[in-house]
């Protein structure tokens, strides 16, 4: 989900599910990464999502992001306040940053919480891939729409979660995958989002097919040769 705010020198497109924030900011600089709020078990369980996102770039034929632990109140992008809720994809650095506020937000999804967080902000990425450069992704993203660009990242979250179970690197089950859906989309609506419905509908859709393909017609082009799916 996604909302756009012009007010602010750069593009800032913001992902709301519950607490995660999908964030795609033209402008602004890295910062040194910080992990003061970040407990030794979650640093390794994010670590391994993020290894995990990296591995199907990797059959997908696309590079992958940077990942960046942050602290809650960290200015990240360009931003002049923190991440209001935790989590986002930064195209001018190509840095996907999370900081433990998100991850406490999804407290009760399970094992997957962390995967989803990693891989919705990969699809932003592919999007971004995809449709290189400020000009062309502003031009698809006012065409598409922003509830399209993020079910479509939901799609892609789906695929890749299923892409992992179906090759046997994460130990999971199609119950985990019901828990993770029933906390992320449980009242998650808005009119800059779209339904909850809709939401979980393109979350299921990637999820049953394991292959981004079917996630090409929801939103923006994608990246990737699609190369490792089913």
């Amino acid at each position: 989900m996604k909302f756009i705010t012009r007010s602010m020198a750069a593009a800032c497109v913001f992902m709301l599910a519950g607490a995660i924030v999908a964030l795609a900011i033209q402008a602004g600089a890295m910062p040194q990464r910080q992990a003061d709020a970040w407990d030794a078990r979650t640093t390794a369980t994010m670590i391994r999502s993020e290894s995990l996102v990296d591995q199907w770039a990797v059959s997908l034929g696309v590079p992958a992001p940077k990942w960046a632990h942050i602290a809650d109140d960290a200015v990240v992008c360009g931003t002049t306040a923190p991440l209001s809720t935790g989590a986002g994809y930064c195209i001018r650095d190509d840095t996907v940053y999370i900081s433990m506020k998100a991850i406490r937000s999804w407290d009760g999804a399970g094992k997957l919480s962390l995967l989803f967080i990693a891989a919705h902000e990969f699809g932003h990425h592919l999007q971004d891939l995809g449709n290189p450069g400020r000009a062309a992704f502003d031009v698809v993203l006012s065409r598409a729409g922003s509830v399209a660009v993020e079910e479509q990242a939901n799609c892609v979250a789906g695929s890749m979660i299923r892409w992992t179970m179906d090759n046997d690197l994460l130990s999971v089950t199609d119950a985990d995958v019901r828990q993770l859906e029933a906390r992320m989309f449980a009242g998650a609506q808005d009119a800059e989002h779209g339904s909850a419905q809709a939401m979980h509908d393109a979350f299921v859709l990637g999820e049953q097919s394991g292959n981004i393909e079917t996630c090409q017609n929801i939103g923006v082009p994608l990246a990737g040769s699609h190369r490792g799916n089913r």
